[in-house]
């Protein structure tokens, strides 16, 4: 006798994916972060990956997207795009504790990124204002 699938067992198996990656690390953490850049001072900023997986909140930055590696399917190994002015492209390793990562701006110019675990970032608009994405 065929096994026919019923209409929730369809809505689950299509919404598993999206569960499973929204469960992978780095997602529902929050790092303060010290960046240095190859043009000007270092400077501060403190990143919450949502918890569903998608987005990364910055105080001076917002939202933008991010993804896992190996098509979204590596946990702690992240990549993420802030389009704006001067677009810049990130890419690191957040593992528990820690997060490690490097980023190159529309301009060539180069920061590098680490940073420790911490409860939650405060929504502080002088956190991440060495990102040059006006100039």
């Amino acid at each position: 006798m065929p096994r026919t699938l019923t209409v929730p067992a369809i809505l689950l198996a299509l919404a598993m994916p999206a569960v499973a990656h929204a469960a992978l690390p780095p997602a529902g953490t929050s790092y303060s972060l010290q960046v240095t850049t190859s043009f000007e001072a270092p400077f501060t900023d403190c990143w919450t990956f949502s918890s569903t997986g998608r987005v990364i909140h910055s105080p001076s930055l917002r939202n933008f997207p991010y993804q896992l590696d190996n098509l979204n399917t590596e946990a702690d190994d992240w990549q993420a795009i802030w389009v704006g002015h001067i677009s810049i492209a990130f890419a690191g390793t957040a593992n528990g504790a820690t997060i490690t990562g490097n980023a190159v701006d529309a301009r060539t110019r180069t920061y590098s990124i680490t940073g420790n675990l911490v409860q939650s970032c405060p929504d502080d608009p002088k956190l991440g204002t060495g990102w040059r994405t006006t100039k």
